[in-house]
């Protein structure tokens, strides 16, 4: 699970649900990303028909990955960042043993929250 928006200028990637064909491109100065979400390309990056500048490090600017884990056909990502805590240390709340952090949310619920944001301009 990777960040959904350029490292160069924070526009967003990827708008709708679509099946991807070609490198994820930003259309504000068209970074592309392959799909294991590695920085490709950095057009006139050093100038007009440059494509490369000493301070850009393709590698440093990959997109940003996200923890995330599946469980029973759901994906949980952690917004915060912190190591989840062991499932040993959890108490048991449910019948079969899974605690869910506070910091997990559903990709549903966080692709929801992005779509209201967008719709209001936020």
């Amino acid at each position: 699970m990777f960040e959904n928006v350029c490292r160069h200028r924070w526009m967003i990637l990827v708008k709708e649900a679509k099946k991807l064909s070609s490198p994820i491109t930003c259309l504000y100065h068209a970074w592309a990303y392959n799909f294991d979400c590695t920085l490709t390309a950095t057009p006139h990056v050093g100038g007009p028909y440059i494509h490369e500048h000493h301070s850009v490090d393709c590698i440093a600017l990959s997109l940003n990955e996200i923890p995330s884990a599946i469980w029973r056909n759901v994906i949980y990502i952690n917004l915060s960042r912190k190591e989840p805590h062991s499932r040993k240390k959890q108490p048991r709340s449910k019948p079969d043993g899974l605690s869910l952090s506070k910091n997990c949310i559903s990709v549903a619920m966080f692709l929801i929250l992005s779509l209201m944001l967008a719709a209001t301009g936020s």
